[in-house]
């Protein structure tokens, strides 16, 4: 019964070997033939795929850095410069910041009649309440200690 399967399957005719292998001749007549077995296949299939990743990966890399180098070419390099302070008036004290322009304007009367002198700045549409305008920091630090008495949260800023 063995028998008779093994007749309708083509590996068995030749003692029982498979054949292993596909390909065929260059040319009709040819003694050169191509031969590829399906392990090789198979194995150069992965290198190729792996290559290719590779150098998509690298390719990748490299035109993402041109990209970061032409943006850096053509921006001029843009850098901060704090404005030139005068030569005596360092510091101020912070005592309140207000987002009201007349509140902000009662608590400067209020530290005026106290002999302080103050100033209002706007920023951002806050308004801070600054006092006095110091030469060296131990003299803001001075103007800090009294000031603490009603403005607890009060610090010293650099003009």
């Amino acid at each position: 019964m063995t028998e008779k399967q093994q007749e309708l399957f083509t590996e068995f005719k030749d003692g029982g070997t498979r054949k292993k292998y596909f390909g065929k001749g260059i040319l009709p007549d040819s003694r050169f033939t191509i031969v590829f077995t399906y392990e090789r296949l198979i194995l150069a299939t992965l290198a190729v795929i792996v290559v290719l990743s590779v150098m998509f990966a690298f390719g990748f890399e490299c035109g993402k850095k041109k990209g970061m180098l032409k943006k850096g070419a053509h921006a001029p390099l843009k850098v901060k410069q704090k404005p030139s302070k005068p030569a005596g008036e360092l510091y101020t004290v912070q005592v309140a910041t207000f987002n009201s322009r007349k509140l902000a304007q009662e608590e400067a009367e209020k530290l005026k009649v106290k002999r302080f002198a103050t100033e209002i700045n706007e920023t951002k549409g806050f308004y801070q309440v600054r006092v006095g305008k110091f030469a060296n920091k131990k003299e803001a630090l001075r103007a800090q200690k009294v000031l603490k008495e009603n403005y607890k949260d009060c610090f010293i800023k650099e003009r």
